[in-house]
This record gives C-alpha cells, sequence and structure tokens, in this order.
C-alpha cells in the first residue's frame, strides 16, 4: 500500500504552505540562531560541566586534607623517634607498680607479705571484701571505699605493738597505692591481733583515641609532682606469675 497516496490524492504533489514571518520580526530573525546556540551551551555547561566540577572542588579538597594528615603523621613520627624509650619504659614501670592496669590480686598480696615480712609481723589471713556499688557503712562503723576501679581486703595480721605501727607506715608508703581505712585490734600477752581492711586501687590502660593529639605531650608540673610522690614511696615487691586457666591475668578479675 503507497501511504503517499490517500483517496487517489498524491501527497507528494501537495504544496506545502510556507509560513510567514511578520515583517516586525525580520531584523530580529538574525539574533535567534546565536541564541539558540547561547541556551544549548549554557544547558551543556548545568548538565555536564558542573557536577565535574564540583567533583574536581571535593577532590582537591580531600587531597589537601589527607596532606595535611600526613604532615602532621610525620611530626608524630619524628617525636616518636626522638623519644627515649628507657625513661617511657621506667616511666610506665613506675605507674604500673603504683596504680595496676587490672586488679593484680598477687601482686597485692606480695607487697602486703613482703611489707609484713620486713616490719617483723605475720600474716594470718587475707579475704577479699565485695565493694559495693555506693558506699555502705561497714559493721565496724566505718565507710567502704567503693567504685568500679577498687579492691578492698581484710587482712589478719599478728605482731607487738612497733611491728604492727612499722607495718602501717609501710603499707601507707609502699609503692602500689593502698589506703587502710579499718583497724580492729585485740591484745593478748603483750601481742596485737588485727584486722586492716585495705582498698586498693587499679585503672585500666585508655584506649588510643586516633586524632590530632600529640602522641608524647610535655608532662606538667602535676604530673612531675606525681612521679616524685612515686619515687618517694618504697620499692614495689616484685610480680608474681599467677597461673589461670581461663587465661586471665588476674585470677580476681572476674570480680
Amino acid at each position: 500500500m503507497n501511504t503517499n497516496n490517500i483517496a487517489g490524492v498524491n501527497l507528494d504533489n501537495l504544496p506545502v504552505p510556507e509560513m510567514p514571518v511578520p515583517d516586525k520580526y525580520q531584523p530580529w530573525l538574525k539574533f535567534i540562531y546565536p541564541i539558540v546556540a547561547v541556551l544549548i551551551a549554557l544547558l551543556a555547561f548545568s548538565l555536564l560541566i558542573i557536577p565535574t566540577l564540583n567533583d574536581a572542588v571535593s577532590l582537591k579538597g580531600e587531597t589537601d586534607a589527607n596532606g595535611d594528615k600526613a604532615k602532621n603523621l610525620d611530626q608524630k613520627l619524628q617525636v616518636l623517634k626522638s623519644a627515649n624509650k628507657d625513661k617511657l619504659n621506667e616511666d610506665l614501670s613506675k605507674l604500673e607498680g603504683a596504680l595496676p592496669s587490672d586488679k593484680d590480686a598477687a601482686g597485692f598480696l606480695a607487697n602486703v607479705n613482703q611489707d609484713a615480712a620486713s616490719a617483723g609481723v605475720s600474716v594470718g589471713g587475707v579475704q577479699l571484701v565485695p565493694v559495693a556499688v555506693s558506699a555502705t557503712p561497714s559493721t565496724a562503723g566505718a565507710t567502704q571505699t567503693s567504685g568500679k576501679n577498687v579492691i578492698q581486703f581484710d587482712v589478719t595480721i599478728n605482731g607487738a605493738y612497733p611491728n604492727v605501727r612499722g607495718l602501717l607506715t609501710k603499707l601507707e608508703t609502699t609503692r602500689r597505692v593502698m589506703a587502710v581505712n579499718n583497724i580492729s585490734l585485740t591484745s593478748s600477752d603483750n601481742k596485737l591481733s588485727a584486722t586492716l581492711t585495705i582498698d586498693t586501687y587499679y585503672e585500666p590502660v585508655p584506649l588510643i583515641i586516633s586524632g590530632n593529639a600529640d602522641p608524647l605531650p610535655t608532662r606538667t608540673p602535676a604530673q612531675d609532682k606525681i612521679f616524685s610522690g612515686i619515687d618517694s614511696r618504697t620499692v614495689a615487691s616484685p610480680p608474681i606469675a599467677t597461673p589461670n586457666a581461663s587465661g586471665r591475668s588476674d585470677p580476681f578479675s572476674g570480680f
């Protein structure tokens, strides 16, 4: 079927009417094509060029930020390389002796036994005391020190008065931080039997937080005073390796 011939009329022979442009618009015809071209260019710029420029600016910002981070890391690396490792290890050992990162009940027992032996006092027994979440009056009228980083022991000792007094001095000045907050005394035949309630403390090692913080900040005067106080205390007892089937370094760490 010839689609150009409908009802016997040849569509190819039909004249195409011309759309005359009014005379008043004739002077503007020469501007139409440039305007259309400019509009097309603007459309292409908004759809193609602007997103590409935004991506380029974003990448430039990320590159600059990564460059600053790399420069900061290089500076930190130089600080770490210049650090005195022996001094850092010494400071760490002092802090660990004064405030362990775990409960370290074995270390506490070693300190008590060493101090008692040097004071001439015998240790009758040591018992862990569960610490309440909040401070509560004890049976003897004292207030138990509570907190998530505190463990408390009842220590029974026997000895002469001067020896017991010497042990109290040693406990208060040993390198590991301890606080005797309750004493119950009984005497017989010039001998004293005493039950000491002793608090000792620990502080878990903080997690390393990413950021631009100085990896080795300059020690403050307050921190210098703390280290001086630790140095003035007695030497810490040697650590005791405690076997533990569960793999924990402290048999009391489940409490």
